[in-house]
């Protein structure tokens, strides 16, 4: 029998939309070479995240004045004028943690593993499915950093935690 289910709440994709306020355009004398962000935890969900952080960092950056340069994949991908017309690197890294560790598989009966039962063949077990039930957090954190152009060595980093959410 299977396990009971309570109702399914709807996936929702959270939307975020930030204005920042404008400066006058290159008013300042300083480009930034945007890099896109990075995973240490590959996860295909997050691959829009990333190159819609990439595309925040150009709007901000550009509303407040600075000259831009990219975005740009990585750091390697840059190419040594593109290096050399820029003073600072701006990218981001950004790691998930999923704990799953209190999943358990639970057996669904299928009309045909029901059928194989009734009849005595071999086969039953084999058209029985499992899903796993359980709950599932993730957390993580994106850490800003900002390097030298030319050496890409490290100027100033910031780590913000991502708030945890259970699943």
């Amino acid at each position: 029998m299977p396990a009971p289910t309570g109702p399914v709440t709807p996936r929702t994709m959270p939307r975020f939309d930030y204005q920042p306020e404008e400066a006058t355009p290159a008013s300042t004398n300083i480009t930034f070479a945007v890099v896109g962000s990075g995973f240490e935890t590959p996860v295909p969900l997050f691959e829009r995240f990333s190159s819609n952080m990439a595309g925040d960092f150009v709007e901000i950056l550009t509303a407040r004045g600075f000259r831009i340069r990219g975005p740009f994949l990585t750091y390697d991908e840059m190419t040594f004028p593109d290096k050399e017309g820029s003073n600072l690197v701006l990218s981001a890294r950004v790691n998930f943690d999923c704990d799953a560790t209190g999943l358990e598989p639970v057996a669904e009966g299928s009309l045909l593993g029901a059928l194989g039962a009734l009849t005595g063949s071999p086969r039953s077990a084999e058209a029985t499915r499992y899903r796993l039930a359980g709950t599932v957090r993730v957390d993580g954190r994106v850490t800003l950093v900002v390097a030298e152009s030319l050496t890409n060595e490290k100027m100033w980093t910031k780590s913000v935690n991502i708030e945890p959410i259970s699943v």
